[in-house]
């Protein structure tokens, strides 16, 4: 008896075509509602439905999150991101965030940290606890600068689009890694600096460190000046250098 294989075939071909085309149809641009409101509950968001780890999420209004991930983020212009009331939340951006708005954390209490793995534009003002930039691709920033109180940069190369950049948060470095600061001359790092690893500061920008450094062996640039409380000298752990300090 002859046996016919094409029914299967096409069977088989279906499912497949059905496992490469369900994420795309689930995955969507979700905004919330002017008014805001907690980003656990349906009433927050257009149409009810809370954002997944495969959407894009945009801000409107005033939005607290716990502990949501999401593929991107926009914040709206005169439109608040932060975290739950007296609660300490983190939120992770698989993609790129824009933020045309604010982020902050919550004036009542706790506090926000936020993890982002793409680029990041910030047309606003980012004041929450941490950024933690996670991810291996390279990335870059633009816009205004990033004002958490710590900020953590790790494991892929950064570059930075910015006029001049004063980071007066404290800054972490924890994976090798290059800075690459486009259109930038001056660079100041007016609060403490940590480096666990190496890192790589363009020969043509001019790089200030004013606060405390830790681990400067780490450090490789031509015209960086160390200054630390006022004075020619700076405060450093572990100050072998391994550049050309001024």
């Amino acid at each position: 008896m002859k046996f016919n294989s094409k029914p299967r075939f096409y069977l088989y071909f279906l499912a497949m075509m059905l496992g490469l085309w369900i994420p795309q149809v689930w995955a969507a641009t979700i905004h919330s509602v002017a008014a805001g409101g907690n980003w656990s509950k349906a009433e927050t968001w257009v149409g009810g439905q809370v954002p997944g780890e495969d959407d894009s999420v945009v801000v409107n209004g005033v939005v607290s999150v716990s502990y949501p991930t999401m593929q991107g983020l926009t914040v709206s212009r005169n439109s608040i991101l932060q975290n739950d009331s007296s609660y300490n939340r983190t939120l992770t951006v698989n993609g790129d965030v824009i933020n045309n708005g604010i982020i902050r954390d919550n004036a009542e209490n706790g506090s926000l940290s936020i993890r982002v793995a793409g680029n990041i534009v910030n047309n606003g003002t980012w004041n929450n606890k941490s950024t933690n930039l996670i991810g291996t691709q390279a990335r870059t920033t633009t816009g205004n600068p990033i004002q958490s109180l710590e900020l953590r940069i790790a494991n892929s190369d950064l570059s930075i689009n910015n006029a001049s950049i004063a980071f007066a948060n404290k800054v972490y470095f924890d994976s090798e890694l290059n800075l690459v600061f486009l259109n930038s001359n001056e660079i100041t790092f007016s609060g403490e600096v940590y480096f666990s690893r190496k890192v790589t500061f363009p020969n043509s920008a001019k790089i200030t460190f004013l606060g405390k450094v830790s681990n400067v062996v780490n450090i490789l640039g031509e015209d960086l000046i160390f200054i630390y409380g006022g004075n020619e000298s700076q405060e450093v752990e572990n100050n072998t250098h391994n550049a050309n300090a001024n």
